[in-house]
């Protein structure tokens, strides 16, 4: 059974070596993420970090592209660091980032996206003023899923936009070219705060114990390896499960290399679709007859 097994456990070791991996955020954690979001106010923290998460699953978001470091600080890079009404220059998306088309046919820019009907807004442009892989500037176009249900990066940045103008009635200081989008109402404080990866962190790993069954203590390495990177993480699986190509993972993604392909996990999706691949030729005479006669 060597040669069988061989690349299973060379798949196994490619994946575990990766340094610092994480566990993806899959679409059970999300649908129970709404769950819980769905009995807070929308200006909260949970409905703020589902939009985030959203958004996160459909254009691969990297941390500091939607949030900020633990506690929004981080000496050995300033350029992360963003406290609201701070003239430092963030990583983060911010609203004057976006841009849409509604149906009347108008451009609009930022915060007046929030002023139109969410079912309004037909087309939408992100601009990812700096990313990792040095693609600065790149903008990436998201149309709404006709799914009411389903996930879609229009409808949640419609949101968060809506919840960034509401909460400049409680902070004068947000600015929409240089605060984060990402930001929700802290109640006991009565203050606007931004999203921070000990946020995103707690959040996702409460939903990885109860979609996977953990203990919080016995299972706390495993509960651990949920974090912001499994946003994009999750998008790669999904995305990969799905049957997109490689090539087209890396161009929604934005990866410049192949390097997500460590990543990719052997998961049920994957073997199903291969035996429907199978059923599939079975009924195919002409293939059918050519494995017959080869045999």
């Amino acid at each position: 059974m060597g040669h069988l097994l061989g690349p299973v456990y060379r798949d196994l070791w490619s994946y575990e070596s990766v340094p610092k991996r994480r566990e993806p955020y899959d679409l059970r954690m999300h649908a129970l993420g709404r769950v819980f979001a769905s009995s807070h106010d929308t200006n909260l923290l949970l409905p703020a970090l589902m939009d985030g998460f959203e958004q996160g699953l459909c254009a691969g978001y990297r941390l500091s592209e939607w949030a900020q470091p633990a506690g929004k600080s981080a000496i050995d890079k300033p350029q992360l660091n963003h406290l609201i009404g701070s003239l430092i220059q963030t990583r983060a998306i911010v609203p004057v980032d976006i841009r849409s088309i509604t149906l009347c046919g108008s451009c609009l820019v930022g915060i007046c996206i929030a002023y139109v009907p969410l079912t309004a807004v037909i087309k939408v442009w992100v601009k990812f003023c700096t990313q990792k892989n040095g693609q600065h500037g790149e903008e990436k176009l998201f149309v709404p899923n006709p799914d009411p249900h389903g996930v879609c990066m229009v409808m949640s940045l419609c949101r968060s936009l809506k919840r960034f103008v509401d909460l400049r009635r409680v902070d004068g200081r947000l600015h929409e070219h240089r605060t984060p989008l990402s930001v929700y109402h802290h109640t006991p404080t009565n203050a606007v705060r931004l999203i921070t990866s000990n946020n995103i962190d707690l959040f996702m790993r409460r939903l990885a114990a109860q979609v996977y069954y953990l203990h919080p203590v016995n299972d706390r390495a495993a509960i651990g390896k949920w974090g912001s990177d499994s946003l994009r993480l999750g998008a790669c699986v999904i995305l990969h499960a799905l049957g997109f190509s490689s090539l087209d993972i890396q161009w929604i993604l934005r990866w410049r290399s192949m390097a997500f392909v460590t990543y990719l996990r052997n998961i049920a999706l994957l073997s199903l679709r291969q035996n429907q691949a199978f059923n599939k030729a079975l009924g195919m005479p002409t293939l059918c007859q050519g494995i017959y006669l080869s045999t």
